[in-house]
């Protein structure tokens, strides 16, 4: 943290999974906001999975981003035996989001790309704090990361001014029911900056 300070970096991220981590990654962002403040200007935590409720309440209140991977909530199963119920806390999506903390929702290439993450993070987590709202986790994916990278202006959503970035899907993104099954929604498009780079006909 303090050669990104001394870099002139703006940004810091820490890899934190599993409970342990996470609370030893929330005590060095404690410790060190106000030291770095205003040289560092976003705290974010990578995964941050498995954290405790009030590692939730230290992001909330001091402006942390939990950057995670609804996708991730497959590792449920595998981890169940060992950590029982504890193991609904591995991607709490919902109570993240309830505690107004800044969320954004990525894949770590785990597959690439946000259909499979939008699956899990609407229908397919095994536990209800592991779900959101169709609409919150499309939020996740498009405008929150934009704005937290100070391009919130002009990226993030389809609206007048905007730089024209979109996903055309053979399927209505908002219906629940497209998330239920596997590869029911496709990419059919895609254009970067009104520039058309693929279409499937």
């Amino acid at each position: 943290i303090s050669e990104a300070a001394a870099l002139g970096l703006e940004h810091v991220a820490m890899h934190c999974i599993g409970d342990k981590a996470v609370e030893q990654a929330v005590s060095l962002f404690e410790k060190c906001r106000e030291m770095y403040a205003p040289r560092i200007r976003t705290w974010r935590f990578e995964h941050f999975e498995m954290p405790s409720g009030s590692a939730i309440q230290k992001l909330a209140a001091h402006g942390g981003i939990a950057s995670m991977q609804p996708n991730f909530s497959w590792d449920v199963g595998n981890y169940s035996a060992r950590l029982g119920e504890r193991a609904s806390g591995i991607n709490p999506l919902r109570n993240i989001v309830d505690a107004n903390v800044t969320l954004v929702l990525g894949s770590d290439d785990a597959p690439s790309g946000p259909l499979e993450g939008m699956r899990w993070a609407v229908t397919k987590a095994p536990h209800d704090i592991q779900r959101l709202t169709i609409r919150e986790a499309l939020r996740c994916y498009t405008e929150t990361p934009a704005e937290i990278v100070g391009r919130g202006d002009v990226r993030g959503k389809i609206d007048l001014g905007y730089e024209a970035n979109f996903t055309v899907l053979n399927r209505d993104p908002l219906e629940e029911e497209a998330w239920r099954q596997y590869d029911c929604i496709r990419v059919k498009g895609v254009w970067i900056k009104g520039q058309r780079q693929y279409y499937e006909e």
